[in-house]
Formats: structure tokens, sequence, C-alpha cells
């Protein structure tokens, strides 16, 4: 044994120089790639600095394993480069900026869920924040979609579109126009009442049913008639448009035709159309709109119909 200060190296045999080094230079290290272990891992005790005389130190919490090439530790703190994996439950904290999420899908439970939006968001990438608002919910069960404002404004690409159909019986007698009735107007299925003339009216009582009012500024788009006939005839339909009254004071309607004249020779008992589309027919609050028909062959006073249904079509303005 050797007791004191030693100039020059010491030398033996593995196992035959024993004792605690005050201070130690190197240290011998085993490399191990493939053990299916959990290595406690070295660190400088408390190091203010990155080299000097400092004390070794381990933590039972930090551990590695070679074998899964696995690092555990209760909390991790700072930028993560590459992608992080765990079972389910396994990866907790928070992420300073995350690329992707875990979705669940849900169609059935009847739950209002809060929907997922970019917190005022100016742009369509790069790094934003989530967030949620209480009063835009979802439910997959009914799927209703809770908001308390729907607005489709400028440049969203949304039409609101006025749509009004009838279910009528069309009768006609002769040769001549008619109408619906001018005390009901179109909301009585039985069309039939008989203008006496084979000209397109210019005019429109204003003492008989203003038929279809327009209760907002819009354009025309279409008009549409499907349905069948009880004698196989040609059969006409035309669309006017009544303007130019004043509300409260006498005059009648002034009538204009709405695009052109529909014709169509048909079999009775089958299915037809008659309709005009591609109309950008200008329509102001407070207009009318008046389907006539008729047909052109067989001038008798045998009632021959149409049974169908009549529709428009109207954007608003």
């Amino acid at each position: 044994m050797f007791v004191g200060a030693l100039t020059g190296n010491a030398s033996g045999s593995s196992g035959s120089c024993s004792g605690t080094a005050a201070i130690a230079t190197q240290i011998t290290v085993t490399d191990n790639e493939s053990t299916n272990e959990n290595n406690l891992v070295l660190f400088a005790a408390d190091a203010a600095d990155t080299s000097g005389t400092v004390s070794a130190e381990f933590d039972g919490n930090l551990t590695y394993n070679p074998s899964t090439g696995t690092l555990n530790s209760t909390v991790f703190v700072g930028a993560l480069t590459g992608n992080a994996s765990g079972s389910s439950g396994s990866c907790s904290g928070t992420a300073a900026v995350a690329t992707q999420i875990t979705v669940t899908d849900n169609e059935s439970t009847d739950e209002n869920n809060l929907i997922l939006f970019a917190a005022d968001a100016a742009d369509s990438s790069g790094a934003i924040s989530a967030e949620f608002d209480g009063n835009l919910t979802y439910n997959p069960s009914t799927g209703v979609l809770a908001v308390p404002v729907l607005s489709a404004g400028a440049g969203v690409g949304g039409t609101n579109n006025w749509i009004q159909q009838w279910g009528v019986r069309m009768s006609t007698y002769f040769l001549n126009w008619h109408k619906p009735p001018p005390t009901y107007g179109p909301n009585y299925y039985q069309w039939g009442t008989n203008m006496g003339t084979t000209s397109l009216p210019t005019t429109w009582p204003d003492s008989e049913h203003p038929c279809i009012v327009i209760p907002v500024a819009m354009t025309l788009k279409s008009y549409h008639l499907h349905g069948n006939a009880s004698s196989s005839q040609t059969y006409e339909l035309v669309l006017m448009k009544g303007y130019g009254i004043t509300y409260g004071s006498a005059g009648d309607w002034d009538l204009t035709q709405c695009g052109s004249t529909q014709s169509n020779a048909v079999t009775s008992g089958v299915i037809n159309k008659w309709e005009e589309t591609g109309l950008s027919v200008s329509l102001a609050a407070g207009d009318s709109l008046l389907p006539l028909w008729r047909r052109t062959t067989t001038s008798s006073s045998n009632t021959y119909y149409i049974e169908g249904s009549f529709s428009i079509v109207c954007e608003i303005d």
C-alpha cells in the first residue's frame, strides 16, 4: 500500500488498483447499443460551467434503453426537432406549435360539439391559435349546425333563391288563352278561366287577383310546367310580368312577356314539360307574374286539361 502523493504512473492488472480518486479526467466507457434495460443517465451535479471539476450524479427517473432507443423522463422542456411518439396518453403537456392533431370520427352521438376555428387568421397557413365559440355547435346525431347568424356575403358564392310551386289542373277551351281564377288566384288548384281571345293581353285588371306578387327585388331565372295532358294536343305556355301600378290608386297592370312562348305537341297520359331557363328578367318589389296557357289544336268547346306542377325560380337581388 502506498499513502501520499505519487509522481509518475501507477500500473497493475485489472482490479489491482483500488480506492477512490479525488479527481478523474477520464473514465472507461462500454459500448451498449442493444441491451434491453433501462440504464441511468450520468449527468454533472449542479454544474454552472461546462468544464472544470464537477460531481457526477444519477436520477432514477432519467433512464435510457439501448434496445429501444427510448429516453424516459418525467418532464421534457425545450424545442423538439423531429417526431414525438407514444401510446395514447403517454405524451403529455402543451406543444408550442403542432402541425397535426388526432381526430375521432363521430357521426351519431347526440351532443352539441364546439367547432374549432383559427383565431383571427388573416392567412390560410402558418402558426395560428385555435379557438371555440360556445354559440357555434354541431350535433352529429341530428346533423344540425347551430349558429346565431348565417350570412353569405359578397364573394362567398352563395345565392339566395325564391322558388315557388303550385299543383294545378289547367283547363283549355277552344284556342283561347286561359288564366288562374280571378278570385282565388294561383292558390286554387283549378286553373281554367277562359280569356276569350287568342291574343296575349297587354294589361291586367286591378280588380282581379294580382296572381303572383313579388315581395322583394329579384331576377326571374326560369319557369317550369311538368305534367300530363288529358288529350293529345299542342299546348302553349307563357309567363307575363305585371308592372306599373300605384298601390292604393286605381289603374291596371301593364303586361310584358317574360322570355318566349313555350309550345309542345304532347301525347296524352305521358309526363311532359314546358319550361324556359336562362332568363334574366328584372322584377321590382310589388310587380306580379301571370302564367297563361292555351291549346292551339282542336278548336272546340271540349275541355282538355294539363294536370301537373307549375314553378318559378327567382334570384333575390
